[in-house]
Parts: structure tokens; sequence; C-alpha cells
């Protein structure tokens, strides 16, 4: 079990740097994304600093369960706020894909942390 939470630790890991990267750098297509769903470009360093915080809570999670199970949940929720978001504004399936597999992703990686 330890094996599914490391590993599904790094993705998330990844994930989110990435996706920090992206919304601190404000790429045109995120910025366009967020315009239509209804969130401020002004936002962008937010969801950027959480998802950061993620990364990092997740990254001492390999060595202290608490925070692979607080990361969980905080990620969890993070990620269901954007498949909310996403459709909400009846986003197609190609554009809120990245969102429901990332939020599955966080949603085993909770239970998988809770089981260890």
């Amino acid at each position: 079990m330890q094996l599914v939470v490391n590993v599904l630790g790094g993705f998330l890991i990844v994930v989110c740097v990435v996706s920090a990267l992206g919304d601190f750098a404000r790429v045109p297509s995120l910025v366009e994304t967020m315009h239509r769903l209804g969130i401020s470009a002004k936002m962008l360093p937010v969801l950027g600093l959480i998802k950061m915080v993620g990364a990092l809570g997740v990254g001492i999670g390999f060595a202290q369960n608490f925070f692979a199970v607080a990361m969980g949940v905080c990620l969890s929720a993070y990620f269901a706020g954007a498949v909310i978001a996403h459709t909400r504004v009846r986003d197609p399936i190609r554009e809120s894909a990245a969102a429901y597999f990332i939020l599955i992703a966080a949603l085993t990686y909770l239970l998988t942390a809770l089981a260890v």
C-alpha cells in the first residue's frame, strides 16, 4: 500500500508543480480558461501558491503519514472545486478531463494514505 501512496504522491507533486508554474507564468490558454470559468486572472498566483503548498505537503507526507492524509484531503477538495467549476459552465469533457483525472488521483492518494 505504501508503494501506491508513494507513486501517487510523486504524480501529484509533478502535476501540482507544473500546474502552479503555469499559473505563475499566466499562460494565455490558462488565463482564457479561468475567464471562461468566471475566475479572475488575479487569482492565478493564489491558485499556484495553493498547489505549491500542496506539493510541498505531499513531499513531507513521504516521511509523515499525517501530512499525506492532510494533503490528500486538501488536494481532493481543491480539484473537486476545479471539477465543479468546469461542470458549472458545462465545459466539454476535453476541457475538464484533467481536473477529473487529478481528482481521482488525489482521492485514491487520500484513501491509500488512510489505509497505511
